[in-house]
């Protein structure tokens, strides 16, 4: 039987991750049989303004002379959490209460980049702390607010950065 495991490439460990792979597979799908009801979810627009080899930085815009503020979402959770509606929404809060809006989102982890660790996630994170510090270099932000929502990654970012954010906040959404 471990012969015919090893000509599949696979390893007792791969075969102990089976039932949370099904289990996101019927999660997703339950996801998308809401969405073909209309129960999506109803995100405000963003745009992508940096592509890392597992996250994107989205910019929501907001208010150009006002503080950044940079939302981390947790790795294992999907970004549209904070964005769920108009109605509970953390980032249309944010733009109400005067914020400029980033938000990291993590890309689902793939064969080449399943075993990341926190070096990785840090990383991820301190580049997206230094391209809206850059942003607030060149005029373009006043300052920085940096939210840390993403447990363990944002706190090792945070301790990294020579100038830490001014301000900093942990928060989940549920």
């Amino acid at each position: 039987m471990h012969d015919e495991a090893a000509s599949l490439g696979a390893t007792p460990e791969d075969f102990g991750r089976v039932p949370f792979a099904m289990m996101d597979i019927l999660r997703r799908s339950l996801g998308n049989a809401l969405g073909a009801f209309g129960l999506d979810p109803d995100e405000c627009p963003y745009r992508i303004v940096s592509l890392g080899p597992h996250c994107h930085l989205r910019d929501y815009g907001g208010h150009h002379a006002s503080l950044s503020l940079l939302i981390v979402a947790g790795p294992i959770k999907r970004a549209y959490i904070w964005d769920l509606a108009p109605s509970v929404s953390a980032v249309r809060y944010c733009m109400r209460e005067g914020l400029h809006v980033h938000l990291l989102e993590w890309m689902p982890a793939s064969q080449q980049d399943q075993n990341n660790g926190l070096d990785e996630y840090t990383e991820a994170i301190s580049e997206c702390v230094a391209k809206i510090s850059r942003q607030v270099v060149t005029g373009l932000l006043p300052t920085q607010y940096c939210a840390q929502l993403g447990g363990s990654p944002s706190a090792a970012a945070a301790k990294r950065l020579v100038k830490p954010p001014k301000r900093s906040v942990s928060a989940s959404p549920g």
